[in-house]
């Protein structure tokens, strides 16, 4: 799945694979930086496009 064509639900894979969200909509997804942090909500900005390496739709 390429950039932009997210639905809720879609998990995004970024740093080259080594990192997972599930987005959420509004241009956002839901996630925990790094190990040890709060799960959060951020935008999908220049640097998470930057380092997309994929999504997939779970169920299709």
């Amino acid at each position: 799945m390429s950039w932009g064509h997210f639905q809720p639900g879609d998990l995004i894979f970024t740093s080259g694979g080594g990192h997972v969200g599930m987005y959420v909509g509004h241009n956002r997804m839901i996630h925990a930086p790094h190990s040890g942090t709060r799960v959060r909500i951020d935008k999908l900005d220049a640097y998470r496009r930057s380092t997309f390496a994929g999504a997939v739709r779970p169920g299709v």
